[in-house]
Parts: C-alpha cells; structure tokens; sequence
C-alpha cells in the first residue's frame, strides 16, 4: 500500500500516515451480529492523522478504489445522480 502527500482539509498543515488497517463491514445486532459481521468481510483503509488538530482521513488503497465503488443511477424525476443501492432520490424522494 502507497503512502500519499496531502494536507489537512480543516487546517492545511500537511498530514502524517498513521496505519494501514482493516475496518469490519457489517452491523452488530442482538442475535445475529456476530455472524453478519464474519460474512461481511473487511475494507482495507489507509489512516491519515493531522499533527495540528488531531483530525483522522481514511483512504482505500490505490488497488480497491474501482471494486469499492457503488453503481450510479440517475433519478427519472429530477436528473440527480446518486448511488444505486439508496431506495429513492435523497434530493426529491422519488421512490424506485
């Protein structure tokens, strides 16, 4: 995994590589969260921590951007574009 150069969005001081890790997709619920947890797999994440105000970036690797990204649709109503898997328009709540 690359490291990147980049500066901090709050403040502009340029901004540290602190980890690579692995976020746990999934929900924790009462009776199946455990196991919805295991099936959900992991995203790789690349950690950025500003030295200045302590704020935290996450990045996908280089290698998983195009795998991570959601379908987009265009909502017949109004033309916004937005991420397939939403059940209507967050602009002008077209249901699909």
């Amino acid at each position: 995994m690359r490291e990147k150069t980049m500066d901090c969005l709050r403040c502009g001081t340029p901004m540290r590589f602190c980890a690579s890790e692995q976020l746990q997709l999934g929900k924790a619920g009462l009776f199946s969260g455990s196991w919805a947890n295991i099936l959900s797999g992991a995203l790789d994440v690349l950690i950025y921590q500003c030295p200045k105000c302590g704020k935290l970036e996450f990045f996908s690797p280089d290698n998983q951007i195009a795998d991570a990204e959601t379908p987009q649709r265009t909502c017949p109503q109004c033309g916004f574009t937005h991420d397939s898997d939403w059940a209507k328009c967050p602009k002008c709540g077209h249901y699909y």
